[in-house]
């Protein structure tokens, strides 16, 4: 057995890098949210899913949906 790779925190690129990729014409997912609202709230929501998603890892507490 090797030692488990320590998890790096997310970035702030890595979530708008992210963001910026994703389709704009694709179906709802389950949060019935459009990706264009995504895309146009970026710089705003950036903030809160960086903390959401940090948090979530070093935590280890995760919402049961997205298990």
């Amino acid at each position: 057995l090797t030692p488990a790779t320590p998890f790096k925190l997310f970035t702030k690129e890595q979530i708008n890098y992210t963001i910026s990729n994703i389709s704009s014409c694709k179906a709802l997912g389950p949060n019935k949210i459009c990706n264009i609202i995504f895309k146009h709230t970026t710089s705003t929501l950036v903030f809160y899913l960086l903390h959401l998603f940090n948090t979530i890892f070093t935590l280890r507490t995760y919402f049961d949906p997205w298990r």
